[in-house]
């Protein structure tokens, strides 16, 4: 359930006098994240992310939040139309990824707790049966059900709970140099 009472993990640092910094894809500055972030630092590739978060870390930010987008892009999630997936170009970018989270690694002060999160699962399959829900319900409202031309199934809603559970499903590990 919703709790209206949340306050950010950004708040809830600097309230204890721990410096944030954000390493963002964009230019979202402190207007996004708020006034108890002191760094909002822009980046376009994985690579600029892992110099922005060294930075940060020379800069005495005790908490930084970040994002890598490479993988995701190579995988294509964010485009509900593809299904095949260059293997080659998913390998490059998990390569990338790997070089990137060892030079972050190496150039971690002793003591940096680190954490790395996906996020979440492949969400084109969510996506996709989505939409087809969302027209078979959209056709339901003027027609008949024998003369909708999509239909929704016991096995689409099946479906459609499997992908939403493949969608959720993250990995994360957390390590301390």
């Amino acid at each position: 359930m919703f709790n209206v009472d949340q306050e950010s993990i950004f708040t809830r640092l600097k309230r204890r006098g721990i410096e944030s910094a954000v390493v963002e894809y964009g230019n979202r500055g402190n207007a996004f994240y708020g006034e108890n972030v002191r760094s909002c630092i822009s980046a376009e590739s994985d690579e600029e992310v892992v110099d922005g978060i060294l930075e940060a870390v020379q800069t005495d930010h005790g908490f930084i939040w970040s994002r890598m987008k490479d993988v995701e892009n190579a995988a294509k999630w964010k485009d509900d139309e593809s299904v095949n997936v260059a293997e080659e170009e998913l390998q490059h970018a998990l390569s990338k990824f790997d070089a990137n989270l060892q030079r972050l690694w190496e150039g971690l002060p002793p003591c940096t707790a680190l954490m790395v999160i996906t996020g979440s699962g492949d969400p084109r399959e969510m996506s996709r049966l989505f939409a087809k829900k969302k027209t078979y319900e959209a056709e339901l409202r003027v027609k008949q059900y024998d003369d909708c031309q999509v239909k929704w199934m016991d096995d689409d809603q099946q479906a459609y709970t499997l992908a939403v559970d493949k969608a959720r499903t993250g990995l994360g590990f957390i390590t301390v140099k």
